[in-house]
């Protein structure tokens, strides 16, 4: 395993809110923003350095789904959750990281969880592995995805 060395940075509030509001136009956290452009200082010239990823349009709750949330007493960004999560199912299962969740549903990225134990609790998904030691939650769809 090599080495992983750390750096700090100072600025002042100013430039601290600047980055912040990059980093959430982004979809990214304020460290990874700042860790994707600290990444960049050394590439070799003439490569270009590496953008940050942008956020995905995220598609406005309908009114069905609207109707999906009120039956199954689920919050608007649950239904979003819910949606990503049948976009990414395999063989009816879903392992993906909670922030990568989040940033496909265009939620915050500590609400992700909260969220999926909604769902667990709405009887729509339930969790094969939890997140522990950096490893990805693991998901089983049990219902068909609706239109």
């Amino acid at each position: 395993m090599s080495d992983v060395y750390r750096y700090s940075v100072k600025c002042d509030r100013t430039r601290n809110d600047a980055i912040e509001r990059a980093a959430k136009s982004t979809g990214l956290s304020s460290t990874a923003f700042v860790q994707a452009h600290f990444d960049s200082i050394l590439a070799p010239s003439g490569d270009p350095p590496p953008q940050a990823p942008v956020r995905p349009p995220v598609k406005p709750v309908s009114r069905q789904d609207y109707a999906f949330a009120k039956t199954h007493d689920l919050r608007a960004g649950a239904v979003r959750l819910y949606r990503v999560m049948l976009d990414l199912t395999e063989n009816g299962v879903c392992e993906a990281h909670y922030d990568q969740l989040a940033h496909l549903a265009g939620l915050a990225p500590r609400s992700a969880q909260a969220l999926a134990i909604e769902l667990i609790k709405a009887g729509l998904i339930r969790r094969l592995s939890r997140a522990d030691a950096g490893m990805m939650p693991v998901f089983h769809i049990l219902t068909e995805k609706r239109s």
